[in-house]
């Protein structure tokens, strides 16, 4: 733990592996928006930065909520609890795409440029935000942990064996 302040502390916690089963379970509904779910936020915020992410989710540190964090520009965390994606626009197209739970390597994933998502908010306000290129990339991933699905499971059985013998 690193000291913040005198009244609280920045907790960075490890962040699971791929590799590690508890990856793959699927995420339950937050039922009751309570001071242990702030605390989770700030864990995952924190550790977001530390690890210089663009987004972490509740499972990648062996939580099994639906909660995930994205960064707006570094500056700008935003947490989203229950997220679903009710809608996306264009065509999916193909980017390169990393996960703080795969160090080291990247495979090309296709992922809508557009997703409109409904969440609640630190505050229990339900919200729908319309995102938009890296933003929609990076929600679209983060969503996907909450189900035990990494962006390795979107790529051709030939491309994830390559990236299985990097990363390995």
């Amino acid at each position: 733990m690193k000291l913040l302040s005198a009244i609280g502390f920045i907790l960075i916690l490890p962040i699971l592996i791929w590799g590690d089963p508890l990856l793959r379970i699927k995420s339950l509904p937050v039922e009751v928006l309570d001071n242990e779910t702030h605390l989770l936020i700030q864990d995952l915020v924190d550790t977001m930065r530390d690890a210089r992410g663009a987004g972490l989710s509740a499972p990648q540190i062996g939580v099994h909520q639906r909660v995930i964090v994205y960064d707006k520009g570094r500056s700008h965390p935003t947490p989203m609890i229950n997220p679903v994606i009710i809608s996306t626009e264009g065509q999916a197209s193909v980017h390169l795409e990393g996960c703080l739970s795969i160090p080291g390597v990247e495979g090309k994933v296709p992922r809508y440029d557009s997703c409109t998502v409904k969440y609640m908010d630190i505050e229990g306000k339900v919200r729908k935000d319309t995102l938009t290129g890296f933003q929609s990339i990076v929600v679209q991933h983060e969503l996907d942990h909450l189900d035990g699905v990494l962006y390795v499971d979107h790529l051709s059985k030939l491309s994830r064996d390559i990236l299985t013998r990097k990363f390995k």
